[in-house]
């Protein structure tokens, strides 16, 4: 098998390149930025490749995700990706933003550093993949 991974590139263009590859396979593998107790997934994405991948085009899509990224409800879990995984994220990409400066919320910017430019919601499975896997370990991973 063949793994296209862009965050493993050396650059942007290289980055590009790669996501644009993650679009044609047959499974598509990611995580999230929180899920529900309801049964959504949210996903927030600066450039559009996690999103766009989640949605449309594979065999299957896997959502691997850890414990910690779980929240009661809905609200809950779009708060939780945008004022944690957010913040965390940008400051882990050493990305300018206020949330990755001050570190301890969204201040819904409009920086040009913003991860924030899309946020999904998945309800339920897609009409047109064959598959949809969520997959929730015991263990606190991820941001």
């Amino acid at each position: 098998n063949v793994v296209f991974d862009p965050f493993h590139t050396s650059g942007n263009r290289e980055f590009v390149e790669v996501a644009k590859k993650t679009l044609t396979t047959d499974v598509f593998l990611t995580s999230v930025n929180a899920f529900a107790e309801t049964g959504e997934l949210v996903n927030i994405d600066g450039t559009g490749n996690r999103v766009a991948g989640s949605l449309f085009g594979h065999k299957k899509v896997y959502f691997v995700m850890g414990i910690n990224k779980g929240e009661e409800t809905l609200e809950k879990a779009m708060w939780r990706a945008r004022n944690i995984a957010a913040p965390q994220n940008a400051k882990r990409l050493g990305l300018k933003t206020p949330c990755a400066v001050k570190g301890d919320k969204c201040y819904d910017c409009n920086s040009d550093d913003c991860i924030c430019n899309a946020i999904m919601v998945h309800r339920r499975k897609m009409r047109n993949t064959d598959e949809m896997e969520i997959v929730i370990i015991k263990e606190n991973l991820g941001m």
